[in-house]
This record gives structure tokens, sequence and C-alpha cells, in this order.
């Protein structure tokens, strides 16, 4: 079963009742509740999904979106937070989440995991390479901010380790997955190398990877990692995947509309996975079900391991 996140039609508004007319239109039968829900909007949403027979398999965090959040974001409280009070907002905000989806029967709750504070040379970077694409420069640019990348990392993943310590006991009790998403820039935690490191730290608990095909894609485009690999060393671990297309930088495009081969992405994404169609706002509905009829089309034409 496709599922679809609420995300094209919440960054435009979250009223139930708007909510549902758009999972109508687009023909979903699941779906991936996001951040933009709020916590005021939240129970009457459940209470009509249930009504109109929508299952809610998944959801992202940090959802319903906490009335103390600055905006709403995957990153509303980072785990990587310089301030321990934020730390602890963000597992006790998780922790809600996971509640929230064990009380709708959800199989699991995705996570951002925070960022090695990067950004700016990440950016820099970017703008090189835009500029000359390839060349001695832009190779000697991108060592460089790996290895600035890889110096700076370890007092940002042991915060996320003491997070996911606390946010993990819960999930256990729970019987809730957790999943950890692969991130767009390559300041974000985690790196492909990290998600081992992760996963291995975690041995046992409810924890998985949760694979973003246009997030890997970009990183793929500025030469920083390439997504075949990543789905090739994880393959086992994966229990969600976000589907979604892309042209260069540019992601969550309907399936089928831009560069990325998804009939091979999904030929590593195992059965038993979640498979959620991601899209941006700004797509028609029309593009949506196309995109949606794109992905059933390949997922009944092969067999998923």
């Amino acid at each position: 079963m496709l599922q679809v996140s609420t995300c094209a039609i919440t960054s435009k508004t979250d009223k139930p009742e708007e909510i549902l007319s758009w999972l109508d239109k687009v023909g979903a039968e699941a779906v991936e509740l996001e951040y933009r829900i709020r916590e005021e909007t939240f129970p009457k949403l459940k209470r009509e999904l249930l009504r109109a027979g929508i299952k809610v398999l998944s959801l992202h965090n940090f959802c319903p979106l906490p009335e103390a959040a600055p905006e709403p974001s995957g990153d509303a409280f980072l785990f990587t937070s310089d301030d321990p009070d934020e730390r602890l907002l963000a597992v006790r905000a998780t922790i809600n989440t996971l509640e929230q989806a064990a009380d709708l029967e959800a199989c699991a709750v995705v996570l951002h995991l925070g960022y090695v504070p990067l950004r700016e040379e990440v950016e820099a970077f970017t703008a090189k390479w835009r500029e000359e694409k390839d060349g001695p420069e832009v190779e000697e640019a991108r060592e460089k901010l790996k290895v600035r990348r890889w110096q700076k990392a370890p007092v940002y993943l042991d915060r996320v380790f003491w997070c996911l310590d606390r946010i993990l006991q819960a999930a256990m009790h729970l019987e809730v997955q957790v999943g950890i998403e692969n991130r767009y820039y390559y300041h974000e935690i985690p790196l492909p190398e990290e998600v081992e490191v992760i996963l291995n730290k975690f041995a046992g608990a409810p924890l998985g990877y949760w694979h973003d095909v246009g997030h890997a894609h970009h990183l793929e485009v500025l030469g920083l990692a390439r997504q075949e690999e990543i789905l090739e060393r994880y393959q086992n671990a994966i229990i969600g995947v976000h589907l979604h297309d892309a042209v260069g930088e540019q992601d969550h495009l309907p399936p089928g509309s831009g560069e990325i081969d998804l009939a091979r992405v999904l030929s590593f994404i195992p059965a038993r996975a979640l498979k959620v169609v991601e899209v941006a706002k700004g797509n028609d509905i029309a593009r949506f079900r196309e995109g949606l009829d794109y992905l059933r089309r390949l997922l009944n034409g092969r067999a998923v391991s």
C-alpha cells in the first residue's frame, strides 16, 4: 500500500475538513501525518480520518506541532542543540509523537536528528559547485568539507545518542518503530556512514533507517554520496521510504516527472517497508495522481523483495 504524506496540503492548511477533502481527491488510502498539524486541530483530524476509514501508518516528528515550537519544522527542537533544555524539549515532544502514533496504531515515527554547525561551509561549497560543476578546485573543496564535517561531528553525535536513548525506551514500551531519516544538506545528521554508527549503537532497539530518495539524490548531484550505495548498504535496515522525484537540486516533485530511477530505487526497498509519497505544495491534483499511478505500476510490475 502506498501512503501519502499530508505535507502537500498541510503546507497550506491544517483544517481537518480541507485535509480530508484533499486526501479524497488524490485517492489516498493511507497517510503519513507531518509536523505542520497543530495541537489544537489534531484531535479533530484523528476523528475525521477514523470516520473516513483512512489508515495512519506513520507520523513525521514533531506531530502534532507543540505550541512551544518556534515554527513548523521537523527540526523545531534540535537533538544537537547547544542548549540542554532544548534537547530535553526535543525528547519530550518526540515521545508525545510516539504516544500519538501508538494511539493511532501507526507503525513508525520519522525523525530528523539535527546537524553539525557547518551550514555556511556547506553553502559555500554548493555555490562553488554550481559555478564550476567539476574540476580540481571543486574536488579539493569537496574533500576539505568532508574532513571538516568529520572533525566536528562527534560532540553532536553524542547529543543525538543521549536523546535517542530516552526516545527508544519510550518507543519500545509503546511498540512503535523509530526511523532515522537521511537528510538533504551535508551538515545534517546522519550522513550515510553515521547511519551505521547509530544503528549499531542501539542494536536491538525499535530503530531503523528511513530513506528519502530526493535527499540522497541531492547529495549524489553534489558528488558527496551515491544513492545506490546507500540503498545497498542499508537495504535490510530500511523501515520506510519517502518517494518523490527530482531534477538537479529540486526535489519533492511528483514521481515520474524527474530524473530519479524510481524503479531501481524500489528494487532495494523491502516489501515490509512503508512507502510514503512525499510531494511538495505547488503540484496540482492531477499531477499528484499521475505520480501515484506511476508508482503503482512500478510496484505491480516487479517483485520488490
